[in-house]
């Protein structure tokens, strides 16, 4: 018997290889002759880039660089041959700054745009750059500044390239000498760049800002847009997931022709997922919390769709399940057995995640296949 796990991460919890591992832990115990096949899995959030070092054997390569609040740090991305793969959350995420350094509107992506150089520096001409766990609403101005842009507002002075200076670019300047290489800007959400479901309403808050400064932002942002269609004749509203990561995805299609990519599809695709479903008889994955974006095309229901098309039965575990009867049948899953149904309280899920992930795999196996 072959069972895949290929599971998400559980978000601020564990990385998608320690989900994977407490799951073949747990079928372990109830079956120690079955055939596990670890496949960690992730949708272009935070961790991506790591997935597929796990998968592809990637190079890692650490240099200095700075946070989203300008502090130095020391961060890693992932080469192999002419390919960098970076996860903007390791340079700009929001992961890396206490409470008091968020701040949408300050915070800048210029962090990840000294990878990016670094990495074309290097030799590398295909950028794969990995959006989720942003700290920033910059629309890309920072990245796009340490790579020769320059912004200016209506007296000609240069703005710094951050959230706040959206409202105020009035020009924009391309480099002189702008590198010739292929960007790929991989993503799991499809947010339009403005509007009630953009970067701006949807994610500002969760970033530390509050209402009033929300309001300024999506005012820099609808400016943004309007200069961008002005000048290079694109409409980001309607380009689906343009508003990921405080709209990076947005303009740095404007900016650099970046292509905006499903992250579930991409790293399916780079991890050969299909032929290792085909080659399964029973797959097991899961995230953090299995919701209504869940439906959206974000991993698990990427592995549903594959799963019910190849006709193998699969089960999902996850941290909390917020999704109605009618929804959880639409995925198809033999079962969805969540670590908070056995957790005495939400500190004990995320202590103990791991202990309980191994249990509920273990029951999962017992029940269909003992």
């Amino acid at each position: 018997m072959n069972i895949l796990i290929a599971p998400d991460k559980f978000k601020a919890c564990l990385t998608a290889l320690e989900v994977a591992k407490a799951i073949e832990s747990g079928i372990k115990k109830s079956n120690p002759d079955m055939n596990c096949v670890i496949h960690p899995m992730a949708d272009g959030g935070d961790g991506s880039a790591a997935v597929l070092h796990f998968h592809l054997d990637l190079k890692a390569v650490e240099i200095e660089s700075v946070d989203a609040a300008d502090k130095k740090i020391n961060g890693i991305y992932y080469t192999k041959n002419d390919e960098a793969f970076i996860d903007l959350a390791s340079f700009s995420g929001l992961a890396l700054l206490n409470e008091t350094e968020k701040n949408p509107g300050a915070n800048t992506t210029r962090g990840t745009g000294i990878a990016i150089q670094h990495a074309l520096n290097s030799s590398c001409n295909i950028i794969n750059l990995f959006l989720g766990g942003s700290a920033t609403n910059d629309a890309g101005l920072g990245i796009a500044n340490e790579l020769g842009y320059q912004f200016m507002d209506a007296e000609n002075n240069v703005l710094d390239p951050i959230g706040n200076n959206l409202i105020d670019v009035n020009a924009i300047i391309p480099p002189k000498d702008k590198s010739d290489f292929q960007l790929n800007i991989i993503c799991d959400v499809h947010n339009p760049f403005t509007g009630s479901s953009g970067a701006v309403n949807t994610y500002a808050n969760q970033k530390g800002a509050d209402d009033d400064q929300r309001s300024e932002l999506e005012k820099g942002m609808v400016h943004f847009k309007n200069l961008i269609q002005q000048n290079l004749k694109i409409d980001l509203n309607q380009l689906k997931g343009s508003g990921a990561a405080g709209g990076i995805a947005g303009g740095l299609h404007a900016l650099f022709d970046g292509k905006i990519i499903d992250g579930a599809q991409y790293i399916a695709k780079k991890t050969n997922l299909t032929e290792k479903i085909k080659a399964s008889d029973f797959i097991i994955s899961g995230e953090g919390q299995i919701d209504n974006q869940t439906l959206q095309g974000k991993l698990i229901s990427t592995v549903a769709n594959m799963c019910k098309a190849h006709q193998k039965p699969f089960g999902l575990l996850a941290g909390h399940c917020k999704l109605t009867k009618a929804e959880s049948l639409e995925l198809g899953s033999v079962c969805i057995d969540t670590v908070r149904s056995l957790a005495s309280s939400d500190e004990d899920s995320f202590k103990n995640a791991s202990k309980h992930l191994s249990t509920l795999a273990s029951d999962v196996i017992s029940i269909f296949f003992n």
